[in-house]
């Protein structure tokens, strides 16, 4: 599953959630900090994710726990492969799943 991760999506997530922090939107400042373009946020991804989870197995996921190796420019296409990574024997329904975002 590929997602292009653009300026545009980046603008509507930060009208929504209310997160307007000038790292996703303000070259200079990305700069600044470190970093060579503005990046996404990392609740963009999340929720790219549940959707991805959602969409492949049907099943809406209760708790999601997440670590960011690497930032994600604007723009970036990313690859997201979900694999089963642990089945809880006691609860069959129970589905961990291990997201990769992959800059292209």
């Amino acid at each position: 599953m590929e997602w292009l991760i653009t300026r545009q999506k980046v603008q509507a997530f930060s009208a929504l959630s209310g997160d307007d922090n000038a790292l996703h939107h303000d070259a200079t400042f990305a700069q600044q900090l470190g970093f060579e373009q503005p990046i996404a946020h990392g609740m963009l991804l999340m929720a790219l994710a549940e959707g991805a989870w959602q969409q492949h197995y049907k099943v809406c996921p209760t708790t999601m726990r997440c670590q960011f190796v690497y930032p994600v420019p604007i723009p970036s296409v990313i690859t997201v492969r979900l694999t089963k990574k642990e089945i809880h024997a006691y609860n069959a329904e129970q589905l961990v799943l291990h997201v990769v975002f992959e800059e292209e």
